[in-house]
């Protein structure tokens, strides 16, 4: 946790604040949905949690929901990963000997910098994009009655992107760069942290917050999706909240 209070403000929201609210929407953020019963079929209408097919939420609203599930999820995430950039300077600043923490420590923010901006385009793509574009379906096909080739034809296009190599929403470059550059920048911080401290003096609740972010990081490196999105994210604020306590009281 950074000494300044204004940068102590914006870590206490990007770590403290921001991670249980996305604890609570990532709960109704569906996954499992591409084979069975595809996408589009899926997502374009409100679905009940079914006990024949995993799709894992607590609940799914529809396109509109699928639309502000991810217009909240962007810049929380964002804001998540400046709060872990400020956490590695800060450490970065403490440290006796800076040379490898802070050659690790801008690693760690590479890291960051890359999950941000590929989880950004995921979520433009795979969610802004993907649920205004099933909400405009749905409504020309009240509108003018959309025939079931032109349904066919649409739910062909919107699946074959969702499983697009480059920026499809599972098992795509954007999605698989995003997804394991969480999990790097969490082992990088953790090891920044270790190096400034040094390991002697690394306090069992400073392994705990640090073993708690690495875990955290798997796990949305796995899915930010429920269920293991809402495990990650609380990690993750598992990792703040143990910070704050340790850094309650910094040394002069």
């Amino acid at each position: 946790m950074p000494f300044r209070s204004d940068l102590r403000l914006l870590w206490l929201i990007c770590l403290i604040v921001v991670p249980p609210l996305l604890v609570l929407i990532e709960l109704f953020h569906p996954a499992n949905f591409t084979v069975q019963p595809g996408m589009f079929e899926y997502l374009r209408a409100p679905q009940r949690p079914d006990g024949d097919i995993d799709h894992r939420a607590l609940d799914y609203f529809g396109p509109s929901w699928w639309f502000w599930l991810h217009m909240i999820q962007t810049p929380s995430v964002v804001l998540v990963s400046a709060g872990l950039m400020i956490s590695t300077l800060s450490f970065v600043d403490r440290a006796v000997a800076p040379l490898w923490p802070a050659l690790i420590g801008w690693a760690t923010i590479v890291a960051l910098f890359v999950f941000l901006t590929f989880y950004s385009v995921l979520d433009a793509i795979g969610g802004i994009g993907l649920g205004r574009t099933l909400e405009t379906v749905n409504l020309m096909q009240a509108e003018a009655g959309l025939d079931p080739a032109q349904l066919d034809a649409i739910a062909t296009l919107l699946n074959t992107i969702w499983v697009d190599p480059w920026v499809g929403g599972v098992g795509s470059v954007v999605s698989m760069t995003g997804s394991w550059a969480i999990f790097v920048a969490a082992v990088l911080l953790s090891i920044t942290a270790i190096l400034s401290i040094g390991v002697r003096h690394v306090t069992p609740l400073r392994w705990s917050s640090l073993a708690l972010l690495i875990a955290g990081g798997w796990f949305v490196q796995e899915s930010h999706a429920c269920c293991t999105g809402p495990a990650g994210f609380g990690l993750i604020f598992a990792f703040g909240a143990l910070t704050w306590w340790a850094d309650r009281s910094p040394p002069a």
